[in-house]
């Protein structure tokens, strides 16, 4: 088990970027309850403030897990992967 923290700030993402990933209050617990149940996700909790959005999660594997959280919040903000992860920061 590895804890890991995928997020976004307003020093690694634009601020479009950031807008469109932002969650609002209503849907936190949704979007919460879509990263618990990726694959390698056992626990998690999600922040997101105006000047940033993260993610931290108990994981299984720290690729597959980097994988699903990656994949809820690109769903999320309705980019494409590759576009959202140049933005992203890994811990």
């Amino acid at each position: 088990m590895s804890v890991l923290v995928v997020g976004l700030s307003h020093r690694s993402a634009p601020v479009p970027v950031l807008e469109r990933v932002a969650v609002p209050a209503d849907e936190v617990a949704k979007l919460g309850d879509e990263v618990l149940r990726a694959e390698h996700v056992s626990e998690a909790v999600l922040l997101s403030t105006c000047n940033r959005v993260e993610v931290y999660a108990v994981v299984d594997a720290f690729h597959g897990g980097l994988a699903d959280v990656s994949a809820v919040l690109g769903r999320h903000a309705g980019l494409p992967l590759p576009e959202l992860t140049e933005h992203v920061y890994v811990h």
